[in-house]
């Protein structure tokens, strides 16, 4: 995230520092996102973002008068939570994603419609999605105290405020990623208006993080555009490999294509 961040940075077309403006939120949800992608784009106009780019919308619902209301943000890559299950595959972690949240007690919303204060409901969708898609698994976590934090007997371990998701992730190289159950069927049809191929997507790298957070090894695995096959990278190490499939419990970032997007 950072360093798609930094290069966000380094390539950025956008000369000087934009005006800073309140979004309006009025009109329909495509008016909205519409407005919202072009102020983003006012600030940051670059390859990473021809590339990486793409918007969620965060929609809230009052418990009282049914409003909904919406919120359009940029990203370069998403956190998926790691599901408590022991069988979990990476359409879990969308899923959990983008699951509906409750808005309750301190959590209340005032909503804009009917002026009170209460529950609500909010739900993320990928509005508008791009063409390298790079999911991180969200397998640290921070911890209240330290003890049992998942790390082993290693002294580091023992006293880290941070521990990891051990849990593995089912990763299918050979069968596409379909982000059209995440997605909000009104960004869907935009894209299909642009003539953009269907949001579905084909593995091309992963990182791993084996071991624990204060003695772990980091090793990584690619397709090669050259010759289509696998490879295995570990530091200076560089050897064939099969394509990822099965469960994981040390996959960490997870690099697609868009099928068809020419990329």
């Amino acid at each position: 995230h950072c360093l798609l961040e930094q290069l966000q940075s380094e390539c950025n077309c956008i000369q000087g520092k934009p005006q800073y403006k309140e979004l309006t939120g009025k009109g329909s949800e495509a008016e909205q996102a519409a407005e919202a992608e072009a102020y983003a784009r006012s600030w940051h106009d670059s390859l990473v973002d021809d590339l990486f780019g793409g918007f969620l919308q965060s929609t809230v619902t009052c418990s009282n008068c049914h409003h909904r209301s919406h919120c359009f943000d940029p990203f370069l890559d998403l956190s998926v939570p790691i599901p408590n299950n022991r069988q979990v595959s990476v359409q879990d972690c969308l899923s959990e994603f983008v699951a509906e949240e409750v808005l309750t007690g301190s959590e209340q919303v005032k909503c804009s419609a009917c002026k009170k204060t209460c529950d609500a409901t909010k739900r993320l969708q990928i509005f508008a999605y791009p063409k390298l898609l790079v999911l991180t698994l969200k397998r640290f976590n921070s911890c209240a105290r330290g003890g049992d934090t998942g790390f082993g007997s290693s002294w580091f371990g023992a006293f880290s405020p941070v521990s990891k998701n051990q849990t593995p992730v089912k990763i299918r190289a050979e069968q596409p990623l379909d982000l059209a159950p995440y997605s909000n069927t009104t960004g869907l049809k935009a894209a299909a208006a642009k003539g953009w191929e269907q949001p579905r997507y084909e593995l091309i790298a992963m990182s791993e993080h084996s071991g624990c957070l204060g003695g772990g090894h980091y090793t990584a695995q690619g397709r090669s555009v050259v010759d289509g096959q696998w490879y295995h990278f570990n530091d200076c190490s560089v050897t064939h490999d099969s394509r990822p499939s099965g469960s994981s419990s040390s996959a960490y970032v997870l690099f697609y294509r868009l099928v068809g997007g020419h990329v």
